[in-house]
């Protein structure tokens, strides 16, 4: 009945007028295709025209600050590029089609774009509008061979515009908010990755070095070299059948899980398949190490997980996997963040082998050298990234949140 009406699901007060249908060459008065300045011309780069390209546009950010190159009036009037003036909605329609922005300065694009311009709606309206119309054309295209959509097909199709400008304006200033709130949370979220990946540098020791850049303070000495094999013991891994699978009262753990995990802590709220197993196995307690002993990507060779909290469940190590209990003198915490330091990334890639998928064998792992200090600071050093660990996720959390939201009201403020 809604659709049948022309009107969206949610509005804002004081609206009551159908929307009305346009092709989107009606949205606009102009339209601009892009092209490319000899790239062995220097005299075509570097001026103070901007150059956009398909790379310089995310997928779900609906505008560029600065691009990547430049070009000068040369390399615009000797190719196909075109000066584009400001406010236009410039729309990928060839590598990495639907992906669009609007631009609020003049700029020049390259072949894989198409412009609108002098637009007869609302700047960031017909921005909004067009990225929903564009998602909605990605998803019909994925898992085909269209790789674009050309510009006569583009601007036949057909998007619903509110009569009143003021709505338009409403709607598209709401999203546009919204959208500038998401940023901020994925900045946020980006921040604290780099700050951890800073700390894994500087709290774990160089190599050729037995002493870290940055310490807690009370801490002092050289850390003491180690094999892996002296700070635990591997316990017996289960090779299940996959006919198994979502039946019975295991759980297990194999390498699959292993990578799709951010944090690196298998807790109690951890969704983790259930397995029917015969006969007894060694289940995985709180504070076991599983590891990944197969990857498609080495720089995840010998990814690690922690058990936190079983919550009483029967967990059990499965497939391309190694079971690993520590001692007195290992911290899981600890280790947990030492195999996602540049130190083991090092170890990984100089042991592993493969051309596609990856291995790494137990044997190498058990006589890995490894520096380590006192188990007190060994803990202090775990629980710091866990609660980094902890900040990244509540990040991502708020972030999903935030896109799960503008996909709803780009559903129902819509028609």
């Amino acid at each position: 009945m809604e659709q049948k009406k022309r009107v969206p699901k949610r509005r804002f007060k004081g609206f009551v007028d159908e929307w009305s249908q346009q092709k989107v060459g009606e949205i606009g008065n102009f339209y601009y295709g892009g092209g490319t300045p000899k790239t062995g011309k220097d005299e075509y780069w570097g001026g103070d025209l901007p150059w956009i390209q398909s790379s310089d546009i995310s997928e779900n950010i609906l505008y560029v600050n600065e691009p990547k190159k430049t070009i000068t009036e040369a390399g615009l009037k000797n190719s196909a590029t075109k000066l584009v003036p400001a406010n236009s909605i410039a729309i990928v329609t060839r590598v990495g089609v639907g992906k669009l922005a609007l631009i609020p300065y003049d700029y020049s694009t390259s072949q894989d774009f198409l412009s609108i311009s002098d637009l007869n709606v609302d700047s960031w309206f017909g921005t909004y509008v067009m990225y929903k119309l564009l998602q909605k054309e990605r998803k019909a295209v994925q898992g085909t061979s269209i790789k674009g959509v050309t510009k006569d097909d583009l601007l036949s199709m057909r998007v619903m515009i509110p009569n009143e400008l003021e709505e338009q304006k409403m709607i598209g200033l709401f999203l546009k908010k919204l959208d500038e709130t998401i940023t901020l949370q994925q900045r946020k979220l980006e921040k604290t990755k780099e700050i951890k990946s800073a700390y894994l540098a500087e709290m774990f020791p160089a190599e050729g070095e037995r002493v870290p850049k940055r310490r807690f303070a009370g801490f002092t000495g050289e850390w003491e070299e180690r094999k892996f094999g002296d700070l635990g013991c591997f316990g017996k891994t289960y090779s299940y059948s996959r006919a198994n699978e979502g039946v019975g009262d295991y759980y297990h753990i194999h390498y699959g899980d292993i990578h799709a995990r951010f944090d690196g802590l298998i807790k109690k709220t951890t969704k983790i398949p259930s397995l029917k197993v015969e006969g007894n196995y060694e289940t995985l307690n709180n504070g076991d190490i599983v590891i990944a002993d197969a990857s498609e990507d080495y720089k995840d060779l010998g990814k690690t997980v922690v058990i936190e909290e079983t919550d009483k469940r029967k967990i059990i190590a499965g497939l391309h996997t190694f079971k690993f209990t520590p001692n007195k003198y290992m911290n899981s915490l600890f280790y947990l963040y030492y195999s996602q330091s540049n130190l083991f990334k090092k170890f990984s890639y100089k042991t592993g082998t493969g051309i596609s998928v990856f291995g790494i064998s137990k044997e190498n792992i058990n006589k890995m050298k490894l520096d380590v200090p006192s188990y007190i600071e060994q803990q202090k050093i775990g629980e710091f990234f866990k609660k980094l660990d902890d900040l990244i996720a509540s990040h991502q959390r708020k972030l999903e949140k935030l896109q799960a939201l503008k996909q709803a009201y780009l559903h129902e403020m819509f028609v």
